[in-house]
């Protein structure tokens, strides 16, 4: 693993919300960032929480954002992330973590699960 400096996705956003059962989080992925390479699809999806509640224990500060560059393969259904951050009530940068495509470990998505509707979402995309 990699630390890394950047906060997420550098070209035009497009973010698109996904229900959830959460009170406190909206979820959504980038409609921008999606590739498509034979079976494997990669975007970014964010977490964002309404009212931040969790801290980070190094830096003290409450998370508000979390957001993964996420990969999945259409074929096996199954998922891993290449990239993570989470970001600040003032948007800073408090921990970043980035993975080598080889070292990714995939496992399988869970049925009804929010993974399951990315997925399908990005699979469907042409």
């Amino acid at each position: 693993m990699v630390a890394l400096s950047m906060a997420g996705p550098a070209a035009a956003e497009s973010w698109r919300a996904f229900p959830t059962a959460a009170t406190n989080a909206l979820f959504s992925v980038d409609e921008e960032s999606l590739v498509r390479e034979g079976d494997k699809v990669t975007f970014w999806e964010r977490l964002v929480f309404v009212t931040p509640f969790q801290r980070d224990e190094g830096s003290g500060k409450k998370v508000k954002e979390k957001r993964v560059h996420r990969v999945m393969n259409c074929a096996d259904k199954t998922q891993g992330h290449l990239y993570g951050s989470l970001l600040a009530e003032d948007g800073a940068l408090i921990e970043a973590i980035a993975i080598d495509a080889a070292d990714i470990k995939m496992t399988p998505v869970p049925a009804d699960t929010l993974a399951e509707q990315e997925l399908t979402w990005a699979c469907a995309a042409k």
